[in-house]
């Protein structure tokens, strides 16, 4: 099943996984998993105090969030 972004809040809800552990609005939030829009490539990150320390780009919105969500759900600090 191909994810979007719009069902990212509830995959995560259902995986237990806090909300403040992500932003689905990218930007560089303290301490969270994000996911940008970037216009012709997507972006999956990890913020820590402003800055970028982990990323990966993807081609799609799909493929980014896939990376994302397994991203999220494999890190226990995130539930």
């Amino acid at each position: 099943m191909t994810v979007n972004v719009g069902d990212l809040r509830q995959r995560l809800a259902d995986a237990g996984v806090r909300p403040d552990a992500y932003s689905l609005d990218g930007g560089l939030p303290d301490n969270r998993y994000c996911i940008e829009d970037r216009g012709d490539i997507w972006s999956v990150y990890y913020s820590e105090r402003g800055t970028i320390t982990w990323q990966r780009l993807c081609a799609n919105e799909a493929e980014a969030c896939e990376v994302f969500l397994a991203r999220v759900t494999s890190d226990p600090t995130s539930r």
